[in-house]
């Protein structure tokens, strides 16, 4: 009990994720989207993946036809 909190802050935690890995990075090239099926939910989606910036969330372009 040396160290006892005396303000109302985040205190300065021990030093975490020091051996953190990317996931995901398409074989060392993030720049470089690849394609996939992805499944959400109930329903499986195709496209190019985008982005995977965000933990658990990617972006995935769709190309569609639209008929008038």
């Amino acid at each position: 009990m040396a160290d006892i909190q005396t303000k109302r802050a985040y205190q300065k935690q021990p030093t975490i994720f020091q051996n953190k890995k990317r996931v995901g990075s398409c074989l060392g090239k993030p720049e470089i989207p690849f394609t996939g099926n992805v499944s959400i939910g109930r329903s499986i989606l195709s496209g190019v993946v985008t982005k995977m910036k965000m933990q658990r969330t990617t972006v995935i372009c769709q190309d569609y036809l639209h008929y008038i």
